[in-house]
């Protein structure tokens, strides 16, 4: 491990250089950075990953230009990533199928959806959901 002494990093905090960790005095507390792969202005501010959940692995393709709601999808791959962790990747996989499949565009109750982040939610104070972005 090459800690980060020269580098300017405070106290008790230690640099990892070569996997771009940051710890407070144990491998148990701390984050890890990583060079940013996408666009090279993502449309926001700040930083961090939106919203805080488990990107599934696979990507899900949308077959043709599509809406659902007032959401508009082109053709393509898309990420899921879940929401508070209520659903699975498949599950949230098959929720976003059927709501492809149903033409009228509406979402069966208790679904809500967030046109701005793309976020598909289940009415609750907890409420699982997803969200949909392109795959790049």
């Amino acid at each position: 491990m090459n800690t980060g002494v020269a580098t300017g990093v405070p106290r008790p905090w230690l640099l990892d250089a070569e996997t771009g960790s940051f710890m407070r005095g144990s491998r148990n507390i701390g984050f890890r950075i990583k060079q940013w792969v996408g666009p090279v202005n993502p449309g926001g501010g700040g930083s961090g990953v939106h919203p805080a959940g488990a990107r599934c692995p696979a990507t899900f393709r949308v077959l043709n230009d599509d809406s659902i709601a007032k959401l508009r999808l082109r053709k393509g791959r898309y990420r899921i990533t879940l929401v508070n962790r209520g659903l699975s990747c498949p599950r949230a996989s098959r929720l976003f199928t059927s709501f492809l499949e149903d033409y009228e565009g509406t979402l069966p109750r208790p679904w809500r959806l967030n046109v701005q982040t793309t976020t598909f939610t289940r009415a609750g104070s907890r409420s699982a959901g997803f969200q949909v972005k392109p795959a790049r």
